[in-house]
């Protein structure tokens, strides 16, 4: 058999496969091991349950998710600009890994089915992108939350978030990448800068 440390990435590897390609609910811990050619003690040696194994390739991506959007000094300086491209280069790894895309929308679903664990799950991690945001939002505007009539930092970077989590949800499904990119770049300028009424 497989030693311990390559048990635990053949688990984890061909889980990211199964959870992507046939959801939470339609894949079992049988089929990742027989797919995985590891034993069943095996995989409860190193995960606790079939959801404690899907938390942790969440909090996989997660990390790239938090690494992807470190930001410098220098892109801070620049915080709509730095906000629009990092959007717009997520976008393109979201639409370059289907098996990240699918995690992330199974998360989302299951969250909607009203799995508790998924709910809890969902918020915390959403939470994580949530503060990862802010700092851009508060750079770019002083003022956030010191005005009435101004809304705070946590609040506008909740409307980014939303916004961008309707993007991702969309992508290849009625928006292609290029065109998910420009509406991305669009409502980041009249969010964050404004703009002229539309009205007549």
């Amino acid at each position: 058999m497989a030693g311990t440390t390559d048990a635990r990435e053949l688990i984890l590897g061909e889980a990211r496969v199964q959870f992507a390609a046939k959801g939470y609910d339609g894949t079992s811990v049988d089929a990742i091991v027989r797919a995985a050619g590891v034993s069943k003690g095996a995989f409860y040696w190193h995960f606790d349950s079939k959801f404690s194994l899907f938390r942790m390739l969440l909090e996989e991506e997660i990390r790239q998710v938090r690494e992807f959007f470190l930001i410098s000094e220098e892109e801070l300086a620049r915080p709509l600009e730095t906000l629009m491209r990092k959007g717009e280069e997520y976008l393109e790894r979201m639409s370059a890994d289907r098996q990240s895309h699918l995690l992330w929308l199974e998360l989302c679903a299951g969250g909607h089915r009203g799995r508790e664990e998924m709910i809890v799950l969902a918020r915390e991690l959403f939470e994580m992108v949530r503060r990862e945001i802010m700092p851009l939002l508060e750079r770019a505007f002083p003022s956030l939350g010191k005005r009435s009539g101004i809304p705070r930092s946590e609040d506008l970077a909740l409307l980014v978030e939303t916004f961008f989590d309707g993007m991702v949800a969309n992508l290849s499904l009625r928006t292609d990448l290029e065109t998910s990119k420009a509406l991305w770049r669009l409502a980041m300028k009249r969010i964050i800068e404004g703009g002229p009424s539309y009205a007549a």
